[in-house]
């Protein structure tokens, strides 16, 4: 072999040897999640804080390991599709977008890059997914099952005040999206129950915050005996306000998620949202790990839980049968 060939072959070795060393001082590419949520920042801190403690039991450190884009509509729903074009703008390679009308937005702005939800009630009927198993496309998540879980809340309700039969059901939406995905589904699967129990229903539409006090006002002349209020955004954005009132009316109310109880509200039912939130990163870290959203199927919560409020019912001077007090997963008093 001559000189020069042996320097060539002793030069091409040694750069194999390099090459491991090489690629473990190139910089990892930092992954970008986007995170869009109809309400503001304090009323969706917990459930974020949730879905950011699901990240870090998963490796994922802010800054570090992953940067977040957060995008807060404020209760203006209008601004939501505006507020994804502002996250795609940004580079990320997936969007957290929890509830229907956030979906709604970051869909109507993207067909590929991979959308992840957590509050879902009917994702095939709202058209996020092909079906539960195989959503196909790029939108997968946790589904919240509320279509479901409408006429067990307002089951307990009647458990808790047997003597109601004019129901009021705060319903909302938008200006722009009067009939939000899945809302129908949830009033439809509500309505088949109250007819069993003999109940008559009185919707009321919310389109914005500032038509909730008028309405509230309107609710005095229909003679309500309870109230039920709707899984919704805007309903969520609002919930001490509705809390507020039914406790100004002295009407007991069933309401979709535990913080409604917290603030003041007589009882809920359902999934935890902030454990919804956690499993939504688990769907994150297996997307950006290389799995196809379309190839994960669509979650459903296998625990329920039923808070009370009994500060709230002894204002209401509600005596809760103890057939209901010993299913309670937990009991403000």
């Amino acid at each position: 072999m001559s000189q020069r060939r042996k320097l060539l072959v002793g030069f091409g070795a040694s750069a194999l040897l390099h090459v491991p060393r090489l690629l473990a001082q190139q910089p990892r590419r930092i992954a970008r999640i986007g995170i869009l949520i109809a309400g503001g920042h304090a009323e969706s801190q917990a459930r974020i804080d949730g879905f950011l403690k699901g990240l870090r039991e998963l490796g994922y450190i802010e800054g570090k390991t992953v940067h977040i884009e957060r995008r807060f509509a404020n209760g203006n729903v209008q601004s939501l599709p505006s507020l994804a074009s502002e996250l795609m703008m940004t580079s990320v390679d997936i969007i957290f977008a929890p509830d229907s009308v956030a979906v709604q937005a970051a869909k109507s702005v993207t067909s590929n890059t991979p959308i992840v939800f957590a509050t879902v009630g009917a994702p095939v009927d709202s058209g996020f997914v092909f079906s539960l198993s195989r959503p196909g496309g790029n939108i997968t998540g946790v589904s919240n099952i509320n279509p479901e879980l409408s006429a067990k809340r307002l089951e307990v309700l009647k458990e808790i005040h047997p003597h109601f039969f004019r129901l009021a059901v705060f319903d909302s939406g938008s200006a722009s999206s009067p009939n939000p995905p899945g809302r129908r589904v949830q009033y439809l699967a509500l309505e088949r129950t109250a007819k069993t129990l003999r109940v008559e229903m009185f919707p009321i539409d919310i389109s914005s915050r500032a038509e909730f006090p008028p309405k509230l006002v309107q609710l005095r002349t229909w003679n309500a005996d309870a109230i039920y209020v709707m899984s919704t955004p805007l309903n969520t954005n609002n919930r001490k306000l509705l809390v507020d009132f039914a406790a100004q009316a002295r009407l007991p109310a069933s309401y979709p998620s535990r913080d409604y109880v917290e603030a003041g509200g007589l009882m809920s039912y359902g999934p935890s949202r902030e454990a919804l939130y956690a499993r939504a990163a688990v769907y994150v870290d297996r997307i950006l790990k290389g799995v196809r959203p379309g190839e994960l199927p669509v979650e459903l919560p296998t625990h329920f839980e039923l808070v009370l409020n009994l500060k709230t019912a002894k204002q209401l001077r509600l005596s809760i049968a103890p057939s209901v007090l010993v299913r309670a997963d937990r009991v403000v008093e």
